[in-house]
């Protein structure tokens, strides 16, 4: 679901930055996805260079992505790993660009997000309600 303060200004310059057509393709469906689970709540904010796209579930920052001109970055932050919810083999599996060394201690895990059946898969794996 979309967040109260949520400002569709911002939405809108991230979906223009985006230069892929695959890319802009992938961040509609993710957009729309998560405006459609009532589990989540997300927001947009911009922290100058960074775009970050935020997913909150229970009042956790979960989620979050950042759109670039040819991929979106997912991350599967630290709440959402020290909940145990997902198992990194499973979703290294299913994404070739997994990352769990993008920060430090593996409190992240990083996936690029680059076209429709990217998104879908994650969207699929993430299995929101």
């Amino acid at each position: 679901m979309l967040a109260h303060d949520i400002d569709s200004d911002l939405v809108s310059e991230f979906y223009e930055y985006i230069q892929d057509a695959d890319v802009r393709e992938a961040f509609v469906y993710l957009a729309g996805a998560f405006t459609c689970f009532r589990s989540v709540e997300w927001t947009v904010k911009n922290q100058g260079e960074v775009r970050s796209f935020r997913i909150y579930q229970n009042g956790k920052r979960y989620f979050s992505f950042m759109p670039s001109q040819k991929k979106l970055n997912f991350h599967f932050r630290p709440p959402v790993l020290k909940d145990g919810i997902y198992r990194k083999d499973e979703i290294r599996k299913l994404f070739a660009s997994f990352d769990d060394k993008s920060h430090k201690d593996d409190e992240h895990w990083a996936i690029d997000i680059l076209n429709i059946d990217d998104a879908r898969r994650l969207v699929h794996a993430l299995d929101l309600r």
